[in-house]
């Protein structure tokens, strides 16, 4: 247990204290480069539509865009003519940005195809391992075809080529079963957690690192400091009333290594999700990160609890758990064009049954769910076992 824990105050103490100030500024958030969290910020007229300010995920989802959405549309013309207009959509620019950082992120099959293309073609500032050159350009040479001598032509023909790849259809399929996964094993812990208990207090935290510190912390780093938070949290008895989290794991460009978290609250010892977000947020800054940390307090926003999926949800109530089912949907498929190289990166933690206590029938997790987990990290499926 970290020792600092024992100048920690009382539960009841802090929740009857002034509330504490979140360590992230309003204008901070708005402008940090994370995911949000929440559907419900999206603009009315498109709302699945997913909001992203980081300057890479900017890059990843115009590459994207040009990908799968403008790129079809050029079958019909002539290679160079599709390359140039290609070109003047500034693909070529947007695929060497993202080159730039393959070493921190794993991003979408088609988007690390097109970059691979990139890479064996030139379009890259990347040396070119032999081995990557035979293994993109090889099967397209002993087809009877040639590469182009235009950087941009040959890019296209490749891609078109592997595009169209029974290899490149499977990876496809493998992405969509591991997310599906990753989506039913959250449910299933989420539906375990409700199981024992006639409501959860749902608390969403962005933990980070405050801007000097930030870069300077390693994903080694930042992983040990979530998992000495969710151990100390079991062990400390200052949160007795914490049974569950769902964890993800991002990396910013600038703001380096920060976590979402969805905290759930056994709802009949835990009432004031505000002044628990802040509790819970001050211990992450204070005692976690040794003052290094900072974070943001959603349901301190009153814009997240409009169809947020956080605050009180009894357990009969199937509007409410709904929307927590979209939230933690949201939270899985968030970055799925973008994924941390190094590990896993999302998570949940383990549930400890409990019978519900009082006059009804206790109700039962669904026979088709496993038995509790036996450490407090327990790792979504996300590909990244796979990564090369």
């Amino acid at each position: 247990m970290n020792n600092q824990n024992s100048s920690l105050p009382s539960n009841e103490t802090s929740l009857n204290a002034e509330p504490l100030p979140q360590t992230m500024s309003q204008a901070e958030f708005q402008n940090a480069e994370t995911l949000d969290f929440m559907v419900s910020h999206a603009p009315e007229t498109h709302p699945d539509m997913v909001l992203l300010v980081n300057d890479v995920r900017g890059s990843t989802h115009f590459v994207h865009s040009l990908l799968v959405v403008e790129l079809p549309k050029l079958a019909k013309l002539p290679p160079i003519k599709a390359a140039a207009r290609l070109q003047a959509y500034s693909l070529d620019d947007a695929l060497k940005a993202l080159g730039k950082v393959r070493h921190r992120w794993r991003f979408e099959e088609h988007i690390e195809l097109a970059l691979n293309c990139a890479q064996v073609c030139g379009l890259l500032d990347l040396e070119v391992p032999a081995k990557l050159h035979e293994s993109m350009v090889g099967p397209y040479l002993r087809t009877g075809e040639e590469l182009a001598r235009d950087a941009m032509v040959a890019w296209l023909q490749l891609y078109r080529f592997w595009l169209g790849s029974r290899e490149f259809k499977e990876r496809i399929r493998l992405r969509a079963l591991t997310l599906e996964r990753a989506r039913r094993q959250v449910h299933e812990y989420v539906t375990r957690l409700f199981a024992a208990r006639a409501r959860l207090l749902v608390i969403r935290l962005d933990l980070d690192y405050r801007a000097k510190h930030a870069l300077g912390v390693s994903i080694e780093e930042a992983r040990a400091d979530l998992r000495r938070c969710f151990v100390n949290l079991r062990a400390s008895g200052q949160f007795d009333d914490h049974v569950g989290y769902v964890w993800r794991l991002e990396d910013g460009e600038k703001t380096g290594y920060h976590f979402h978290v969805a905290f759930f609250l056994d709802g009949s010892r835990a009432r004031e999700d505000i002044s628990h977000g802040q509790l819970l947020g001050d211990y992450w800054a204070r005692f976690i990160t040794n003052g290094r940390g900072r974070y943001w307090n959603c349901n301190a926003d009153i814009r997240s609890h409009r169809r947020s999926g956080i605050g009180m949800i009894h357990h009969s109530d199937t509007e409410k758990r709904a929307e927590l089912t979209k939230a933690l949907d949201y939270l899985i498929k968030a970055d799925q064009e973008v994924l941390i190289r190094s590990g896993r990166s999302m998570g949940h933690g383990q549930v400890e049954e409990k019978p519900m206590v009082g006059p009804g029938r206790p109700r039962n997790p669904p026979p088709e769910t496993q038995p509790a987990e036996t450490s407090p990290f327990t790792y979504l499926p996300d590909d990244s076992a796979n990564l090369p």
